[in-house]
This record gives C-alpha cells, sequence and structure tokens, in this order.
C-alpha cells in the first residue's frame, strides 16, 4: 500500500528491478524527520535513492532534512529534477565507472553535462563508485570529473582541450583519439542515434554503429547474441572480444602513431604520455584474448587447461609490469574479474591450482 502501485505482485516487489519501491521509502523517511528533529532541529537524515527506490513517483515530498545520494544513469536529468522539487537534497552517488570494464569507455560529454547540470541544480557534492584505476583507457574520464569538480564552469570540450595540451605538438592527433572512442562509447551504450558525443564521425565507429541493430546498442547485441548472462557488470568483461576487436582498435592505434611522429621533437614526457595510452590498448587486447579463450570463443580444441593458464600467467605478469606506471591498477582489475565472477579471474579456484603448479 505504501508503494501506490496495487498492480505489483509480492513476486515482483520481491525478486523484480522492475519494481517501484519508492513509496515505502519516502513514508519511512517522512515518518523519522520530524521526531529525529523534534530533539536536534538541525539534523539530516541521508539515505539513496537507488535501485527500486531511485524513481521519483508523483505528488511524493520529503521532510526538510533529506539528504540522498541519487544512483542513476547520465540521462536521468527528469528524475533529478523530481527529486529536487520533492524537496530532497542531493549529492551525485553514480555507478557510471563501472561500465566497460577495462576497455576505453569514455562517455565525455554525456557524462560532463550531467555532472554540470547536477552542479547548477543543487549538488551538495558527489562520491563515485568507483576509481577502478584504467587511467591507460578511462583517464579522461577521471580527469574529466576531476576538473569540472574544481571548475564546473568549464565546458567539457574545453577540459579535453586542456588535457590534450599535455601532449605538445601530438595534441590534435590525442584530440581525435580521445574523440574516437567517445563516438564508439556512444555506440557501444546507446541505442542508434540515442547518444550525444563530441567531434566528427569517424568512419570505422560510424560503420560498426550500423550493426547495431534498430534500436539496441553493441553491447546489448553482443549480450544477446552470446549469451553474455544477465548481470551487466558481468557482461562487459566478456563482451570485450566482440566488442574490441582488431578492426575497432586498429584505427586507435594508427592515431598514437600519427600522435608519436607529430611529437617526435617534444620532450620525452610526451612520448611517455602517448605510450600510456598505448599501454592501455596492449592490455585491453591481452585481457580480451584472454577472456576469448576462457571462454571458447577463440580456444582451439586442442588447446590445454594448462595452455590456458600460461595466458592468464602472461595477463598477470604485463598487469604487474603496468600498475607501477598507473597504467592499470593490476589487483584491482583482478579483485573487479573475481567479484563480477568471470571465468579468467586468477584467483578462481580453477586457475589458482594450475597457477600454483
Amino acid at each position: 500500500a505504501l508503494d501506490g502501485f496495487p498492480d505489483q505482485s509480492p513476486e515482483m516487489v520481491w525478486n523484480s528491478y522492475e519494481a517501484i519501491l519508492t513509496g515505502r521509502y519516502i513514508a519511512l523517511w517522512n515518518a523519522l524527520l520530524p521526531r529525529m528533529r523534534a530533539e536536534n532541529p538541525k539534523v539530516t537524515l541521508s539515505s539513496y535513492a537507488y535501485s527500486n527506490y531511485r524513481l521519483p513517483v508523483d505528488g511524493m515530498h520529503a521532510e526538510d532534512g533529506l539528504v540522498l545520494g541519487f544512483v542513476d544513469s547520465y540521462r536521468a536529468y527528469e528524475q533529478w529534477e523530481q527529486w529536487h522539487e520533492a524537496g530532497a537534497k542531493l549529492f551525485l552517488r553514480p555507478n557510471w565507472w563501472h561500465t566497460g570494464a577495462i576497455a576505453p569507455i569514455n562517455p565525455l560529454h554525456a557524462m560532463g553535462d550531467y555532472f554540470k547540470f547536477a552542479y547548477e541544480h543543487s549538488m551538495l557534492g558527489f562520491d563515485f563508485d568507483a576509481l577502478l584505476g584504467y587511467w591507460g583507457t578511462q583517464g579522461p574520464c577521471y580527469y574529466l570529473i576531476a576538473r569540472l569538480s574544481v571548475r564546473p564552469d568549464m565546458s567539457v570540450d574545453e577540459v579535453i582541450d586542456e588535457y590534450c595540451t599535455a601532449f605538445g605538438n601530438a595534441k590534435g592527433d590525442i584530440d581525435r583519439y580521445i574523440r574516437y572512442w567517445e563516438e564508439y562509447t556512444t555506440n557501444c551504450v546507446s541505442a542508434p542515434a540515442a547518444g550525444r558525443a563530441g567531434g566528427t564521425p569517424s568512419h570505422s565507429a560510424t560503420a560498426t554503429a550500423g550493426r547495431a541493430g534498430e534500436g539496441k546498442s553493441l553491447f546489448d547485441r553482443a549480450r544477446e547474441e552470446h549469451d553474455l548472462g544477465t548481470s551487466g557488470s558481468r557482461a562487459w568483461w566478456r563482451a570485450l572480444p566482440f566488442l574490441y576487436t582488431d578492426e575497432i582498435l586498429a584505427p586507435a592505434h594508427d592515431m598514437l602513431d600519427a600522435a608519436a611522429r607529430a611529437a617526435q621533437n617534444d620532450d620525452a614526457m610526451v612520448q611517455a604520455r602517448i605510450q600510456f595510452f598505448r599501454d592501455g590498448l596492449v592490455h585491453l587486447e591481452r585481457t580480451r584474448d584472454v577472456m576469448a579463450l576462457v571462454y571458447g570463443v577463440t580456444r582451439p580444441e586442442s588447446m590445454t587447461d594448462e595452455e590456458v593458464a600460461g595466458h592468464i600467467a602472461a595477463l598477470q605478469g604485463l598487469r604487474a609490469e603496468l600498475t607501477p606506471r598507473h597504467v592499470v591498477w593490476g589487483e584491482v582489475a583482478n579483485w573487479m574479474e573475481l567479484r563480477r565472477r568471470v571465468q579468467s579471474a586468477p584467483g578462481s579456484k580453477k586457475w589458482r591450482e594450475l597457477l600454483d603448479k
């Protein structure tokens, strides 16, 4: 009765992400706050707008003193405004950085524009879950949010331009590289024509988007076609062999080649920064290839488990090499694979026994 949706069955309420349970939480918070404020007029009550209770409901009103961490996509403009109009004070608490596993998922304009919108609509603060340390592929996103937190007056394009100035004479090539991955990110996470990305569409990424199918993102189509499971976070790891093929990665490598040539007279740090991006792509390729072997996408029938374990061990060696340079925080990547129950995780029982031999 508190939920306000009498047609939701008990089974739906208990098991389904589609159930809307906001009403019961509003009732609880609104019952608590007057009693708490009777003892301390300055008290606040902090909770989340998350999961089945992230969506606002018509006519809701929040008692004074409610502070909510809002957990939703970077398209949830209307929902943020509705919570705000209901009287809740809001801070941004997204899961955006879990998308894409270790790949260069960089929805810079979509993410940055939403951050600026939230700031302009009474955002008290923000708490991103989580900084996973994929700097060699997702570093532009980390930089964007850090920069906007200090300079919310900057546009997303101004932040990207500032970031690219660190690459000397290769600034233009790195700008194209970043925008290539932003566009491909849009194709991966959004249905065709549903996203918003900066820059001019590149031929390769646009051609790939055309294969996504009407109304489905590349990720959703890969998940359906290859039965990658219902867990979105785990499915992103398993989707790497299908979304980040050599065809998709080749233009990115070409852009880094062009950047290295343009910066040949710059100081060594510029070349190191270009190599930093290159190392991120190499780590992606190696992780992708291990995923393909473990899940049987490319594994020859004659390949033994011991040989697969050898590829996993080689990937661990690469992560150990790259971690001190912060291209990827290797143990965090391992932990995330284990947490998402990805079968390539070196800590899983099957591989741990073989790797220990």
